[in-house]
């Protein structure tokens, strides 16, 4: 694909039809940015290897992401860490616990069925059919942050804030 101003952009795909290589060219050909893709067994992304950074995934035993770094050359040939991040979830694949840089996580709780009812310091409540109605920092819902609104076919028409403001229609 050529882009206004001559830059090109390629796309390589394997016999998956998988990418596994994007490369950003000038009109003169030189490189700017490559970045590989490597595939696992299920076709999750193990790798993504660029120019200044990289990637690496991993799964664990059901394929669910359970962790991820970001690293960047630190111009001596070694790889510096920038990121990383580690995710676990329950036995029905509920996330969980996100945790950041072994510095910042968060945690998530669930209900009988299933639903996020709390993430960090964020609730959200349920009507009887299983629709978000709200979220925020009140426990009972009584003062969200944020109302969901439905039409009678249950689909979402308005999203307002606590004021009563609203925020999408």
């Amino acid at each position: 694909m050529t882009l206004p101003g001559g830059t090109t952009i390629r796309h390589h795909y394997d016999g998956l039809q998988r990418l596994t290589e994007n490369g950003l060219y000038t009109p003169a050909e030189a490189l700017l940015e490559q970045v590989r893709y490597s595939y696992g067994q299920v076709s999750n992304i193990l790798n993504q290897d660029g120019v200044h950074r990289d990637y690496q995934y991993s799964y664990d035993s059901l394929y669910r992401l359970n962790a991820s770094e970001k690293t960047a050359e630190s111009g001596t040939g070694q790889d510096v860490p920038l990121y990383s991040e580690q995710f676990t979830y329950d036995g029905v694949a509920n996330r969980l616990s996100h945790t950041k840089n072994t510095q910042s996580s968060e945690t998530y709780d669930y209900n009988d069925a299933n639903q996020l009812t709390c993430k960090e310091n964020t609730y959200y409540h349920y009507d009887d059919n299983g629709q978000l109605i709200s979220q925020g920092t009140d426990t009972t819902g009584a003062s969200p942050d944020i109302r969901y609104h439905y039409d009678t076919r249950e689909r979402l028409i308005k999203v307002t804030d606590g004021a009563g403001g609203i925020i999408a229609e």
